[in-house]
Order: structure tokens, then sequence, then C-alpha cells
């Protein structure tokens, strides 16, 4: 027979349209009920704030008794009519991509009392059954977020040690049987850990202020910079667009924070011990091989001109001492740590779906520019892998084509707009992460390459 979906039933449409939905509140034109009757879409003309519209009719839905029946939503008409349509921008297709049953099939059927009017952005009020929400707790997502948790934690080790591979004579010893150098990659290795952690904790602190639930954090392992972050899946339904915006915006902020901290002193202590190393060595006191550097790993100085603002940071800070010969540069491991977080946040950062900068975009301005915005952004990062032969950007085109570019979970509210400084922090962050990603020109990063030419 199957499994049988969960759906508001004639009874409960009868309820909501005469005991719950009043006419000083919101005047009902139309009722649109999907195809399985999973959803429906109570169209008319509101009378007052969404938010004091939301409470009354919250509190109307408990007295009548369906608070354990109905979930109420206040969307926009045209967010309304992309639910259990085509597919595309749908309102509540997240609950279904997480296991549940919110929107399925095609196409609503009409029954109404008028025809709905108005250009679509008129708000509207969606009937859900209470228990579609986002499936993310129980075992299964506890067991699968635990082994994304320690496959992370491998790729994230091994990038670590993977960053030492030019290091004089750190293979030679490993090859030797002398595991003992596998001490000089753990702080690399915490340092891009704890970046991660960052991110995450953001997330889940101002959650927990604002009152938002969340699922179980999924660590999204990578072999070019140890980690990508986390997935982080919501609970339930954010209240409105400025609790969405405020949980979106809090991790790449503090991930970059953290990234860029790590970063700078990074350089610093590489400056230091360069400094240090020359003073010795021009004194006769000892060489290379004895100084700090030498514990410190190499990497190609072309490294740190695939970042705009990364490479800017480096070449303001990086002391052209260290620049080798053969175009290698030796920097301390907070060095890669912060650089290679940078990038992981931006990419966090990029505009599309259920990244952090595609709720951002959602949040700030609504559900029909996220989808236009989301649209472009994966276009251009698709560009960006296939011209820029970038095997990071190729893993990430492939994560978010494969289960991030859905549109996410609903808030109760999506009417009512976040503050302007909200607004302008979003913007602030997709600048950011713009700068970050964006390598540097030729000619900003021709000095340099000139330092790397002259030794």
């Amino acid at each position: 027979m199957g499994v049988e979906l969960p759906n508001v039933t004639e009874e409960t449409i009868g309820i909501l349209k005469d005991k719950v939905i009043s006419m000083d509140v919101f005047f009902v034109t139309g009722v649109d009920r999907s195809l399985f009757s999973e959803r429906v879409v109570f169209t008319g003309n509101l009378r007052m704030s969404p938010e004091e519209a939301l409470r009354l009719l919250n509190e109307a839905v408990e007295e009548v008794g369906l608070a354990t029946t109905v979930r109420l939503f206040m969307i926009s008409e045209e967010a309304a009519r992309d639910v259990g349509g085509s597919g595309g921008g749908s309102v509540i297709d997240l609950g279904r991509s997480s296991g549940t049953n919110a929107v399925r099939g095609g196409g609503s059927v009409m029954d109404v009392d008028d025809e709905p009017e108005g250009d679509g952005s008129r708000p509207c009020i969606v009937a859900l059954p209470y228990s579609d929400k986002p499936d993310v707790s129980g075992l299964r997502p506890s067991v699968v977020a635990f082994c994304c948790l320690l496959v992370a934690a491998v790729s994230t080790g091994s990038y670590g040690i993977s960053a030492f591979a030019a290091s004089p004579g750190f293979a030679a010893a490993i090859n030797g049987g002398d595991l003992s150098v596998l001490s000089r990659t753990v702080p690399m290795s915490a340092a891009t850990a704890v970046i991660a952690v960052v991110h995450e904790v953001a997330h889940r602190v101002v959650a927990a202020v604002r009152g938002v639930k969340l699922g179980p954090p999924f660590f999204v392992p990578s072999l070019q910079v140890g980690n990508y972050g986390s997935v982080t899946p919501f609970a339930d339904f954010p209240p409105t667009r400025s609790h969405l915006l405020d949980v979106a915006l809090a991790g790449p902020i503090a991930g970059f924070v953290a990234s860029a901290a790590c970063l700078v002193t990074g350089l610093v202590l590489t400056g230091s011990a360069s400094a240090s190393a020359a003073s010795a060595v021009a004194s006769g006191g000892f060489g290379f091989a004895d100084s700090p550097l030498a514990l410190f790993p190499v990497v190609p100085a072309a490294l740190f001109r695939a970042s705009a603002l990364g490479g800017y940071i480096v070449q303001a800070l990086l002391p052209g001492g260290v620049i080798g010969v053969d175009g290698l540069v030796t920097v301390h491991p907070f060095v890669l740590a912060g650089y290679t977080g940078l990038l992981a946040n931006a990419l966090n950062a990029l505009p599309i779906g259920r990244l952090d900068g595609g709720r951002a975009v959602l949040a700030a301005f609504g559900r029909a520019t996220a989808s236009a915005v989301g649209g472009v952004s994966l276009t251009l990062l698709g560009v960006a892998t296939v011209f820029g032969d970038s095997p990071l950007l190729l893993a990430w085109l492939l994560f978010v084509l494969f289960l991030q570019r859905d549109d996410d979970v609903p808030c109760l509210n999506e009417v009512t707009e976040p503050s302007t400084a909200r607004t302008v922090a979003a913007l602030v962050m997709l600048v950011v992460a713009v700068a970050i990603l964006l390598p540097m020109p030729v000619s900003v990063s021709v000095p340099l390459a000139a330092v790397t030419d002259q030794l």
C-alpha cells in the first residue's frame, strides 16, 4: 500500500478557515491545496503586521486544539506558488531533502472562493502538517555526523603532514623510520581544526541565543585544505529571516576572524624566526638547519597569489628573506592554516543554496533574489573550476551541486525583512568572500615573485 503521507485534512482546513484565520487578522480570498493536501495555502489580505498576525494565528491554533496537528507559516504568494510546483525554488523543499515529506509531487489543485489577485508579493498563510519538519535527529544522522567527523579528522591530519612534504629532511626522516618528525605537523593540523570548530561553535552559540534549533554538524573533509568546515542543518524552522541571518552570518564571520588572526600570527612568528636565523648566520652562530625555520613547512610562493586578500596580507607581512631560490617560501604552520582557513570560510560564504552565504542572501533579500543569485554564483563557480584547473574548487563544486544547492527550510515568518544593519553585514561578508576567492592580479603579485627571482 505504501507509506501514508502526512496531510492537512479537510476538517482541519475548515477549522483553520472558520475559527483560526479571522477576518480582522487575514481576509481569506482563496484556498490553494497541493496535489496530496500536504500543504495548503490561504491567499488574501493581511490586516495587520506579519508579526502580530502570526502571533494571533498561533494563539488561535492552540485554542482550537490544533497546536500539534498543523503549523502555520507566513510567506509571500510568489514563494508559496513554488511549493509543490516544478521543483525549483520551493519554500519547504528542504524538509523533503532532509528526510520529511513537506513537499511532494508537482502542481497544485485550486479550490478557491475567489481567484487570488496581486503581483505575488502579498503575504499569504501556508499550513503544513505539524509532523513535517527537518529530520536531523535520531541515530542515523548522529552516526553519519560521527563518521564525517572521523574522516575530516583524518583529512585534516593528512593535510598537516602533506604541508611538510617539501621541508628539508622531512620525507627522508619518514622514509628512514623516524616518525618523531610528525610532531612538527601537529600545530598545522590543530590550527586548521580549531578554525573549523570556531566557525561551527559560532553558529551554535548564536542559534542558542536566538532560540533556533540546529541538528548535528556534518564536517566535510578535504585533501587540499584539510576540511571545508561543516554543514549545519536546522532541526526546526527559524522564527524569522532575522533569526536565519544571524545564525548564517555567525559562522563565516567568526571563521574569517579566526583565520586572519592565525595567518597574521604565523607571519609574525615567521618574521621573528627569519630575523633570528639571519642574525645567527651572519655572526657565524649556526646555519639554517639549526634555526627554527628548519621546523617550518616549505611551500611554493605562488600559493599565496591564489587569493587577493590573503595574498595582500602575506605580501605585507612576509619577510623577503624566507623566499628560497627555487620559488619556495618557508613559513610558520599557522600561516598555511590561516590562509587555507580563509579559503574554506569564503567557499562557505558563497551565496548558493544552503551554504552560509546562500542562507544569508535568502534572509537579507528574499527567496526570489536568493534563487537568482545562487544560479549565477553556481555558474561562475563552475566556470572558475573549469578555467582555473583547481582541485579545491572542483571538489567544492561537486559537493554543492549534489548536496547543498537546494533551497533551505522556510522561516515561520518570511515576510518581515531583517534590519538594515543585518543586511549590510551580509553584504560585507559576501564582499570579503569574493576578495578572498579572487586571485591576486599579476601586476600586484609581481613584487613577491621578484623577490624570488633575485635570490
